[in-house]
């Protein structure tokens, strides 16, 4: 899909530019080789559309910015991991024959380390099904942006930032009256809350060296 879409975006770049029209793929790489760089220049602009890429995500990165330079201070940041070893229908999907309840973590691991695009979609579509029918039908959810990022063991995760109608200013809380900063409090005590399922268990996470 992406070649495909980088083949689509380098015919669309010829066309928007008639400098090119009559130029080959030897014609162009000579002239590279001959030390025009900005023709090289001009088309990884052009591939600000392929997900992944430099230029996409710069694209994305100046996006980002002209939201909060309109809309302010977000309201909160949101970050959401794939507990993707409890996923009882994920391994129902890829391995049916598998009882999921006796299935061991090792063999867990290894249904996903066989299946990483249905772990990958899985995931997408569990983030997009909680975003619009869980937290927006929950909160008034004026604005959003969030992307996909990947941990060192390949596990997917998202970070994001979202903007609720009705949310106190918190853009000059250092000349904030003690009146604003209470109300503050109170807002953010009515979205947040933590919890410890198990008090006495420790977890250290470890990570290792590239």
């Amino acid at each position: 899909m992406m070649r495909w879409n980088a083949l689509t975006n380098g015919r669309v770049f010829i066309r928007n530019n008639p400098r090119f029209n009559d130029m080959t793929a030897a014609d162009l790489r000579r002239r590279i080789r001959a030390g025009e760089r900005n023709i090289l220049k001009q088309a990884l602009y052009h591939g600000n559309k392929l997900k992944g890429t430099r230029q996409y995500w710069q694209s994305r990165c100046g996006e980002l910015l002209d939201m909060v330079n309109q809309l302010g201070i977000p309201t909160l940041f949101m970050t959401l991991s794939a507990a993707d070893l409890h996923w009882s229908d994920f391994f129902r999907l890829v391995s049916p024959g598998e009882d999921f309840e006796t299935m061991t973590e090792t063999r867990r691991q290894q249904l996903l380390c066989e299946n990483p695009h249905l772990a990958d979609t899985f995931f997408a579509e569990r983030t997009k099904f909680f975003i619009t029918k869980v937290f927006k039908a929950k909160y008034n959810v004026k604005d959003y942006w969030f992307r996909f990022e990947y941990q060192h063991r390949g596990s997917p995760h998202v970070h994001g930032i979202v903007y609720l109608d009705g949310a106190p200013d918190v853009s000059n809380l250092k000349d904030a009256s003690q009146e604003h900063l209470d109300a503050v409090i109170r807002y953010f005590d009515s979205l947040v809350s933590t919890m410890n399922p198990v008090y006495a268990q420790v977890h250290c996470q470890i990570h290792g060296k590239r």
